[in-house]
């Protein structure tokens, strides 16, 4: 099971989390776990590239963090929120798609 967790601070996202193996196909064919890696990649590149926002991000086989140390001025805030809204909207999705497999929780903080 994929498990993520996401952090909200009022209606910004401060972090996201990603743990665990989906486990709905064998290593190297798991539609699943490829898919949210690609999306948590893709929105760690984007945020590290197109932001000057600051980030403390983690990959390990199985784990993705991403964590907001400063969105920045309110332009930049703006496309950090997008991005990482984004990627939320991305992870509820597959959740949607595959319930067995995924499971995202939301917390305030």
């Amino acid at each position: 099971m994929i498990n993520v967790e996401i952090l909200k601070k009022d209606e910004h996202i401060e972090r996201i989390a990603v743990t665990g193996h989906a486990l709905y196909a064998p290593y190297g064919e798991d539609i699943v776990c490829s898919g949210v890696s690609a999306l948590c990649q893709a929105c760690a590149e984007s945020l590290l590239k197109l932001t000057k926002g600051k980030f403390d991000v983690g990959v390990d086989s199985g784990d993705f963090y991403i964590a907001v140390i400063d969105h920045g001025a309110k332009e930049n805030a703006v496309k950090v929120n997008v991005l990482l809204d984004g990627l939320a909207i991305g992870l509820n999705s597959i959740e949607e798609s595959y319930p067995n497999y995924v499971k995202v929780k939301e917390r305030r903080i």
